[in-house]
């Protein structure tokens, strides 16, 4: 499989098979390896905490794709297969990698490859969810399995353990609880690294260890969430 990779300044390698074959209306068509290192600057960031995202830009407008990171000791990749609305219009399409949290903004320079045009070919509207709507639907998912958690926890004994096995796109992944020390009933769950989920109102809340001195609280399948990516990070890094 071909490779995009980064080096040590931003900058994007685009491989020169990978420039101009690319067809409009391509479904899965063809897919391409990106790797970046994994730590960065004279501060050693590592990249593989934040959130890795591919931001494309075609003259049908922009569309930012949440990647599915592997992370090694010195590397952070993604596969990218090409699709609508990346393949929907003919020309050029621009690339740039972006990882992004709430105390870290990174991107790479704008790259681009050519989208050839397809004869009598026209703009596919993708059925896919954006990677907005993506999240939403996992969040969803890991809410849902939580809260099914604290109804058993309601009958569980002072900490307990309990466990639950969800499949999410193909990967299976198993969510871990101890129930608090405390009293019989306590419906709180706590993660094993320390995050605290709570269930009100009809809503599934994270609470971080910074929310004494910031309340961090927010419902799971609510838009503002989403701007607290420590939060997400937090919840994701559970799984």
């Amino acid at each position: 499989m071909e490779k995009i990779t980064v080096d040590a300044f931003r900058r994007m390698y685009i491989p020169i098979g990978w420039r101009q074959i690319n067809i409009q209306d391509d479904f899965e068509a063809e897919s391409v390896i990106i790797e970046v290192p994994r730590y960065y600057g004279s501060e050693n960031i590592d990249l593989s905490k934040y959130p890795m995202y591919l931001k494309t830009v075609s003259s049908g407008g922009r569309d930012d794709i949440l990647l599915s990171s592997e992370v090694t000791e010195d590397t952070v990749s993604a596969v990218w297969t090409l699709c609508p609305p990346q393949t929907s219009y003919s020309g050029d399409l621009y690339l740039q990698l972006r990882f992004e949290g709430d105390d870290l903004k990174w991107e790479t320079p704008p790259a681009k490859i050519e989208i050839i045009t397809s004869l009598n070919a026209e703009p596919v509207v993708p059925t896919s969810p954006s990677a907005y709507d993506g999240w939403l639907d996992e969040m969803q998912s890991i809410a849902d399995s939580v809260l099914s958690l604290t109804v058993s926890a309601e009958t569980a004994e002072p900490d307990e353990e309990v466990s639950v096995e969800k499949t999410l796109n193909d990967d299976i992944f198993n969510l871990h609880f101890r129930i608090p020390k405390g009293e019989k009933g306590d419906v709180g769950t706590v993660f094993s690294t320390g995050e605290t989920l709570y269930w009100e109102n009809n809503a599934l809340h994270v609470k971080t260890a910074s929310s004494v001195e910031e309340n961090n609280s927010l419902p799971i399948t609510s838009a503002g969430v989403f701007k607290e990516i420590g939060n997400i990070n937090a919840l994701l890094e559970t799984i």
